[in-house]
């Protein structure tokens, strides 16, 4: 479930004294179905030319790789690693935020963090209180010209478009917008690049 607000949420079940890697939704804690070949871009624009195999893990919030002994280890989050690519998608990188997959691309683009985080458990059958419940969650982030990311908000949509504030605070007094639902964010961008294009000509 990366998009909440189209899917069904569904809840994982980590028992007492178990592991993920031991668990029957082990593989669901990954972004991609299968590691695949990506590159990694530093904040210089650097970028090593061997490709390597990449895959976002939501439980621990990390890109991991493959290494060449064919093991899974963590990419190292330096504060100068910028971007990951993996096949068709783009990861940014911050170094506070972690990693913001870009899924709308404009002069502001619209990112998502997706993350596991801990569900409550009233009114589930429990074995154990050591037992631990998962569920996936998106945090979406608009991104500036600088690819500087911020949550998507009332206030940073409105701080993004200084010179468009009037008309994006009739838009969202006019239009339900849910900054947790990334269709409505795509249709609220669109409009603020549309009325960017016009203000310039």
């Amino acid at each position: 479930m990366i998009d909440p607000s189209n899917q069904t949420l569904r809840i994982y079940k980590l028992p007492a004294y178990t592991t993920v890697n031991n668990v029957s939704w082990r593989d669901s804690v990954y972004r991609f179905p299968n590691f695949a070949y990506g590159r990694i871009t530093l904040a210089t624009g650097f970028s090593p030319e061997e490709k390597i195999r990449l895959n976002y893990n939501l439980y621990l919030g990390q890109m991991q790789m493959i290494t060449t002994n064919g093991d899974t280890s963590h990419v190292k989050q330096l504060k100068d690693l910028k971007f990951l690519s993996i096949g068709d998608h783009l990861f940014c990188h911050d170094y506070n935020i972690g990693y913001i997959e870009v899924i709308h691309k404009l002069p502001v683009a619209l990112g998502v963090l997706n993350i596991m985080i801990t569900a409550d458990p009233d009114e589930r059958t429990t074995t154990s209180r050591y037992d631990r419940y998962y569920m996936k969650k998106a945090y979406y982030y608009f991104f500036d010209k600088d690819n500087k990311p911020s949550k998507a908000t009332r206030a940073s949509i409105q701080k993004l478009f200084p010179d468009q504030q009037k008309n994006i605070k009739a838009y969202l007094g006019e239009n339900k917008i849910d900054f947790e639902n990334k269709h409505d964010l795509i249709k609220l961008l669109t409009f603020c690049d549309e009325l960017s294009k016009g203000h310039q000509n």
